[in-house]
């Protein structure tokens, strides 16, 4: 077989083996983006209560949703509040680290046309003032209390009374993200990443080696 049909050949093999690389990154990443929560532990059968605590596990990241009380939303629903409302949350870790946040939440007057009874106000904003990072880290999400567990062991999360809010929470919720089948999308984006760097250097060595193979035969 001749150079330039061996070389061409190879270039067409190494253009596949690229696609499918690329292929196999998307596939697995769009996947392992499809994340779903699920429910981990509530103290719903124990409401009003100002903390929760839950055992979490390392590895594994999650997010807490904070049913606000209903007495929470009157300055809203009334007009007193125009502007979401800093609520003090910290968050304990099994070594004892704390992480400080406040939780801005946000509730509808009764004159908006979106306002519906019994809506209580909700997190629309976090911002963390300090981040036990031996324990946890904060997923950057800035409308959920966001973070992955770098310890296992129980969390505590408390809510601290604020001037305008004089009644605990309703009831906490600890929600795990989870991925299906993440071990085998991760697999299948690794084997993508691999496949696409061969492929890529191999088709750029084809064109070099063909290219070379055509100076020869012009100089002849």
């Amino acid at each position: 077989m001749e150079k330039p049909q061996l070389m061409r050949k190879l270039s067409y093999f190494a253009l596949i083996v690229l696609l499918l690389g690329i292929i196999c990154i998307i596939v697995g990443a769009v996947n392992l983006a499809n994340v779903k929560s699920v429910e981990v532990a509530d103290n719903k059968n124990q409401p009003s209560e100002w903390y929760f605590a839950a055992n979490l596990t390392r590895g594994n990241s999650y997010w807490v949703y904070i049913e606000a009380n209903a007495v929470w939303g009157e300055p809203f629903n009334n007009g007193a509040f125009t502007t979401p409302q800093p609520v003090d949350v910290t968050i304990t870790s099994p070594g004892g680290g704390i992480t400080s946040l406040q939780a801005y939440f946000y509730g509808l007057s009764t004159s908006n046309p979106d306002y519906r009874e019994g809506t209580p106000p909700a997190i629309v904003e976090v911002t963390y003032e300090n981040v036990d990072s031996s324990s946890l880290s904060v997923i950057g999400t800035s409308g959920t209390i966001s973070f992955s567990v770098e310890e296992s062991g129980i969390y505590t999360v408390r809510v601290l009374n604020e001037d305008w809010i004089s009644t605990p929470p309703d009831f906490f919720v600890f929600y795990k993200d989870v991925s299906s089948n993440s071990g085998t999308y991760t697999l299948l984006a690794s084997a993508g990443g691999v496949l696409s760097v061969f492929g890529g250097i191999t088709f750029v060595m084809s064109i070099f080696r063909k290219e070379q193979v055509k100076h020869k035969r012009t100089r002849k």
